[in-house]
This record gives C-alpha cells, structure tokens and sequence, in this order.
C-alpha cells in the first residue's frame, strides 16, 4: 500500500519534471524521465497486484472463519433460544449477512491503500508546492468527509431495517415450502403469491431508498471537485502570471490534487459499504453474544458409572417464557422397565423427554441419573446414555444406511441390518432400488410417513443408549406394526429403560403408565 502511495507521488512528481524540462528549461533530459517514468509504473503495478491478491484473500479467510464460528455457535445453542428463530432467518444470518459484512471488510481492506495516497499526495502537495493552494485542498477534502458521514448514517439506519425486512421474507419463504402441501391442498397459491409480492416490494422499496441515498455521494463529490479545481486554476494561475510558480509546479498541483481527490471520494464511498457491513455485523454479533443457558457446570465431574441406570424426578416444575408447563413432578424408573407417558395433547409429556436430554433445566426440584443430578453430568456423556425418538422424523438427503449410522458413524453393515430388523424396516429397504444405499431425498421425501417413522427407530435401535425415549413416534404407523416394533423393543432392550410416549397404551403391556393433566401427574 505505501509503495503504491509513493509511486503515485513520484508519477506526479516526474509528471512536473517532464513539463518544466518541455516548456521551461528546454533541456534534452526528457528521456531519462520517461524512463524514470516507466520503472515507476512497472512498481507500481506489481504492487496492485500483490495488494489485490492479498485483500481479497483476507476477505476469503476472515468469510471461512465466520461462517465456521457462526455454524458452530448455533449447533450448540439452547433449544429455547434455537426456537426463537425460523430456520430461514438462520439462513438469511448464513448467507446475507456474513456474506454482506465479510464483503464490506474486504472492500475496507482494499481500499485502504487509497488512504496512503491521500496522505502522501497531500503531504507533498504542503512541503513541495504552494501552502495556500493546499489549504483549498484540505477545505475540500473536509466537507466532503462531513457530506459522506451524514449520508452514511442514513444508510446505516435504513440497511437494518432492509437486512431484517429480508429475513423475514427469506423466512416466509422457508415456511411456504415446508408446508407446500397444505398450500396446494387449500388452493393457496394466489394468496402466497400475494404475500410473497408484498414482501418483495417492501425489500426493493428498502433497497431504492439505499440507491437515492448512495446515489448523492458520486455528484456531490464532482460538484465539489469542479469547485476545487476552478479555484486552483484561479489562484495557481494568477501565481503563474507572476512568475511565483512554474508551469510544471501548477500542472503537478493539480495532477496531486486529482490523484489525491479520486482514492479520497473512493474511501468516501466505502463509507456507505461499511455502514452495510456494520449493520450486518450488529445482526450476525446478536446471535454471537448470546451465552447458553443450558452448559456444563463441571467438565472434569467424576461420572456414576453403575451398570446399572435409575432415573428420579423429584419436585420437578418447568415455566417457559412466564407460562407454567409441569408441576411437582415425582417419579422412578428402574433398568428394565417399559414406561408409558400419556395424556391429551399439551399436557407435559414432550416437556419431561426435553428435560431428561437438559435441553431445557427444570425450574425447580430436581432430576437424577443414577444418583446424579443431571445438570452436573456433562452434556456429551449425559446424551449418550439417552436417546430420544420425536414425532418430527429427521431425515438427511443420503442413503438409507448413511440416515441409520448417523446414531453410530462406525457401524458395521451388519449391525445397521439388525437395527432396521428389530424396527420392521428391513423387508420395504429391500424392496427399494438399491436396498440399503437408495438415497431418500431431502428430508426422506421419497419415503412414506410409517417407513421414515421406522427409519428413525432402526437409527435410536443402532446407538443402543441405556435410555430410550419415543416421543409419539410411531403415529404414521398402524396398530398392529406399532404393537410389533415395541414388542421388539421389549424383548431386545429388556435390560433398559424405554420410555413411550403415546395415546394407545392398548398396544403394549407396559410396566408402569404415568398419566399427565395440565402438566401434573394423575
């Protein structure tokens, strides 16, 4: 950057040699100065390219690290405050905003080298040439910096509000698809066309208002120039009518002036890039700064490690966001026993499964492992022993085997066969076009309800954890293969505990059924 910087300078600096040597000494020397000339452009040039190369990779490694820390934050975020975000907004985070702040710092890096020019070019043009000539300069130089800071703060306001305008659009987007089939199921695509327009116009309204504002630099700049220059014609050339200063002089003045003033109004204009930037960053440092609630207390915590497993809730309330969900919760369970959890809808089933894998901690009372209160077990150690099943089946766009192993990475073929057996999916992933290693699609689109469901228990089957925990996960599926695939999980998890969340206890002799009402045990 600096050797840019003096490069410019002594381009400017030749320039004036060239002119007095032409029109005023009229020597013959021009040619070593042109050679002179040439060297410098050559040095010059080689220096863009490594500052070039050298920004732009800054800018790559510092979007890498960014997106890396970000994904890293949110996989191990709280449930509670992942829940606060639609998946869409996650996104927009993803792609637009680190995209946006990691482009204004490359753009900041970048163009920093204009800052070397200025000061260079303006330091010569106070030492080498006329001072009042270059207090013309410096007024110059600082009204424009007064223009674009008060335009740049307009643009810092109205890009947040855009960045947050576009997340919502790219979260309606999210929802619109992942519910597809109810829009086409009640004729809706007129009305999400509707709201989609009405976002999309809301987001280029934002954005035209962005335009206008950046828009006003580049003229404002220009006309500032033009006024620059008639003054420096004026004067330098009244000083040139007096012999005060030369031709060379005058001319290399305003060659500095301009050589100053463009890397000048481009570091200007970086200003409206970098209120972007600080908007996203402000956006991208919200999610960042925000601490888990739910953490380990102790990593080097000595683990009970009885072969044995015994879970107690004992007092156990939970409140959510000021609502109250579970009350006074009291309960046992001991290796082998097959438990079921019941109760209508919204009465505190899915809560105890969420508190047991501490993606929440209970308001008050407590819950033990083995003696243990849970939130003093490491978060690692405590989910390997559980292993819970939801409603929501999970599937990746992979193969069928690769969606099983992902319980247990290093899984035999054998044992991913015996996992999908014991969860009666073994006979339909035979049936499909490449048997274990047919890909299933996004979200295993290519499968039925039941065959996902299935999927999902061959995957908790795998990993074999003490504890296991299907939270209504067998509601695709019909009476007679729900009544199998628990009667396998009684006879092959006989020594564990298996907790079943359901409404048809009909199916199964369980060993214990709790029944829960408005988040209390009946």
């Amino acid at each position: 950057m600096i050797t840019t910087a003096i490069a410019s300078v002594l381009i400017i600096k030749l320039s004036q040699l060239i002119v007095d040597e032409i029109f005023v000494t009229k020597r013959n020397s021009i040619l070593i100065i042109v050679l002179l000339m040439i060297v410098v452009f050559v040095i010059k040039g080689l220096a863009q390219y490594y500052q070039s190369y050298l920004t732009k990779s800054i800018g790559q490694n510092i979007l890498r690290d960014f997106h890396i820390q970000m994904y890293k934050h949110l996989i191990f975020a709280d449930l509670e405050f992942l829940q606060k975000f639609s998946s869409g907004k996650i996104v927009s985070s993803f792609t637009n905003d680190i995209m946006l702040m990691c482009n204004s710092i490359s753009s900041c890096i970048s163009t920093a080298r204009y800052f070397f020019s200025v000061v260079f070019l303006t330091g010569y043009m106070f030492i080498f040439l006329d001072p009042f000539l270059s207090l013309i300069a410096v007024t110059v130089f600082l009204i424009a910096i007064y223009i674009t800071q008060k335009l740049g703060y307009l643009i810092h306001e109205y890009t947040y509000s855009n960045q947050e305008i576009f997340s919502n659009y790219i979260s309606k987007l999210d929802e619109t698809f992942r519910g597809i089939k109810v829009v086409k199921s009640y004729l809706a695509e007129d009305y999400e066309i509707l709201m989609a327009k009405e976002k999309i116009q809301e987001i280029s309204k934002s954005f035209s208002k962005i335009a206008k504002i950046s828009a006003l630099i580049s003229p404002a700049m220009e006309l500032l120039n033009g006024i620059a220059i008639g003054c420096i014609i004026w004067y330098g050339g009244s000083l040139g009518i007096r012999g005060q200063i030369t031709p060379g002089e005058l001319i290399g003045f305003i060659s500095a002036f301009a050589a100053a003033y463009r890397p000048l109004v481009s570091l200007l204009s970086l200003n409206a890039n970098f209120q972007e930037g600080l908007s996203a960053a402000k956006r991208i440092f919200k999610i960042l700064d925000t601490k888990p609630k739910i953490i380990n207390k102790n990593d080097d915590v000595v683990v009970n490690s009885k072969t044995s497993n015994k879970i107690d809730f004992v007092n156990v309330s939970l409140s959510l966001n000021d609502r109250s969900i579970l009350h006074n919760i009291n309960f046992s369970l001991l290796d082998g026993e097959t438990v079921a959890l019941v109760g209508k809808s919204g009465s505190g089933k899915t809560s105890i499964a969420n508190l047991m894998m501490r993606f929440y901690d209970p308001s008050t009372g407590s819950i033990k492992l083995n003696n243990q209160e849970l939130n003093d077990i490491p978060i690692q150690l405590l989910r390997e022993k559980i292993t819970l099943v939801t409603q929501e089946t999970m599937l990746f766009n992979a193969s069928i085997v690769e969606n099983i192993a992902y319980s247990c990475t290093n899984a035999t073929i054998e044992q991913v066969i015996d996992a999908a057996k014991k969860s009666l999916a073994h006979e339909f992933i035979m049936n499909m076009p490449h048997g274990y290693n047919t890909t299933i699609g996004p979200q295993g689109s290519e499968l039925s309800g039941g065959q996902k469901q299935r999927i999902s228990i061959a995957r908790a089957l795998l990993k074999n954890s003490p504890i296991l925990i299907l939270d209504e996960a067998t509601t695709a599926l019909d009476q007679n293969t729900e009544s199998a695939i628990y009667e396998s999980i009684k006879k092959y998890r006989k020594d564990k505990i298996n907790i079943i969340i359901t409404y048809r206890i009909h199916t199964i002799n369980f060993d214990k059924i709790i029944t829960l009402k408005n988040g209390s045990i009946v």
